[in-house]
């Protein structure tokens, strides 16, 4: 009974190692997206006034967005961070867009000096319609949240196999 006992806390000081030394937190301290004007998928008839995007945490200088049409051509814009959000990047003089549909390709740089990247799509337009698949393709990929996953499973598998391991023993 005290191998048993032994080998189940050697797993779980084991898992800690894992999770301790592989930079785990790291993996969930990106800034994610919380909010975006327009919205990720959205139709819009007509041009928005501004264009907002609010991150899970303060932005550093550098970190921008760009506007591209349908054929990726880069939008020129002049985007800055207002100093009471510190989170947000803002446009909001927006030049004149014609219909397509358009995509927001960001890149922030966080307070900690990582940097993420994402982007989503709109319609502006009546003539422009987002099929379902590129909504799908514009919400779905989360590569942050797709590394975390990784990160634990790898984790508990590890924990499990020695724990498989010791038990034999």
């Amino acid at each position: 009974m005290k191998s048993k006992t032994f080998a189940y806390l050697q797993t779980i000081l084991f898992t800690f190692y894992i999770l301790l030394f592989t930079n785990f937190a790291t993996v969930f301290a990106h800034a994610e997206l919380l909010a975006a004007s327009p919205a990720p998928g959205a139709q819009l008839a007509a041009l928005p006034s501004e264009m907002r995007l609010v991150f899970s945490e303060p932005v550093s200088a550098g970190s921008t967005f760009l506007l591209m049409t349908a054929d990726f051509r880069a939008i020129p814009l002049p985007v800055y961070t207002p100093p009471d959000a510190p989170n947000t990047l803002l446009v909001d003089n927006l030049p004149s867009l014609a219909p397509d549909i358009y995509t927001v390709q960001w890149l922030i740089i966080s307070s900690d000096g990582h940097s993420q990247t994402g982007s989503y799509q709109f319609g502006l337009g009546d003539s422009t319609m987002l099929t379902s698949l590129t909504l799908a393709e514009s919400a779905a990929f989360n590569p942050p949240a797709l590394m975390a996953w990784l990160m634990i499973a790898l984790a508990l598998g590890s924990a499990t196999a020695v724990r498989y391991w010791l038990m034999k023993k």
